[in-house]
């Protein structure tokens, strides 16, 4: 658990500063900022797009999710706990700033290989080595999301703990199951995930992010039922 913690506190340390630089920025210059971070995050989403797992996976995977999390109006109450969180923590805040700096970067900071195998590493081999590498990386992000986005990205902190201690409590029954080819298939349908909050930092599209979490978790599953067709 030593690595979550310090993951975590690495985006509330990031998301700090950046509130203090951004603050310093003029609406103009946070507007180009969001410009850039919305190509980047769309390009860092296409490679892992381009990661070697299957298409159709990648695509159906995408719309059940979205079809689970739709029905489980999860974007709703997540805007929901962030409007309230706004209410609590920040007077005066931008309740749809907050929301949508705590989705983005919680997608962010969550989606991706580093997350499942940094919780695993730690939960199985007390090896923190990744988390340790995320950290770095997710703190620097941090700082420029915030500068952007607001305090919703400090909150995302909540989530990236939630999540990755939850991995680290499950490690010993996801290690068997873990192959390679999961591993892909899970970068993969993640990378359509983060191409859409590009495209949606970048105003071309719309599409309610949140509600395509469960769609991680379908390549996990069709991966248990290869197995179980093919257990040799």
């Amino acid at each position: 658990m030593f690595g979550v913690i310090i993951n975590s506190l690495g985006i509330i340390l990031g998301s700090t500063l950046g509130l203090v630089i951004g603050q310093r920025f003029s609406k103009e210059l946070q507007d180009q900022i969001m410009t850039i971070l919305g190509l980047g995050v769309f390009v860092i989403g296409l490679q892992g797009a381009l990661s070697g797992g299957s298409v159709t996976v990648m695509i159906v995977s995408c719309v059940v999710g979205l079809l689970i999390g739709h029905a489980l109006q999860l974007e709703t109450r997540l805007n929901q706990l962030a409007f309230g969180l706004t209410a609590r923590v920040v007077k005066n805040g931008d309740s749809a700033k907050v929301a949508e700096g705590f989705i983005t970067t919680s997608l962010m900071f969550c989606v991706g290989s580093m997350s499942i195998i940094g919780s695993l590493n730690a939960g199985l081999l007390h090896s923190y080595d990744v988390l340790y590498v995320k950290t770095a990386l997710d703190s620097i992000s941090a700082i420029i999301f915030a500068s952007a986005l607001g305090v919703g990205v400090v909150f995302s902190s909540v989530s990236l703990f939630i999540y990755q201690s939850f991995l680290v409590a499950i490690s010993g029954f996801l290690e068997p199951i873990m192959t390679e080819s999961m591993l892909t298939e899970i970068a993969t349908v993640g990378g359509l995930l983060i191409m859409a909050i590009g495209c949606n930092m970048l105003k071309i599209t719309t599409i309610k992010n949140a509600n395509l979490i469960p769609a991680i978790l379908i390549p996990v599953l069709y991966q248990l039922v290869k197995i179980s067709f093919n257990p040799l």
